[in-house]
């Protein structure tokens, strides 16, 4: 059977980041099998954040629009 992939992308705070990371950290309880992967901004402290709870992540550039 193919492994299961979780995507989570998002970014721009932390503040959006660390719901997601205690919902990987559920799922990866429930289901070690799983692959968690986030994709976020280009902020350091993003992709910081993710490693150091042992996360695998991908940035992408992602400037912002104005209106």
């Amino acid at each position: 059977m193919p492994s299961t992939t979780v995507l989570f992308i998002g970014g721009g705070s932390l503040g959006h980041i660390a719901p997601s990371i205690a919902i990987a950290q559920a799922l990866h309880e429930a289901r070690q099998d799983l692959n968690i992967h986030f994709v976020v901004g280009e902020n350091e402290k993003e992709a910081d954040f993710v490693t150091r709870h042992g996360f695998a992540v991908t940035t992408f550039s992602s400037p912002r629009i104005g209106w």
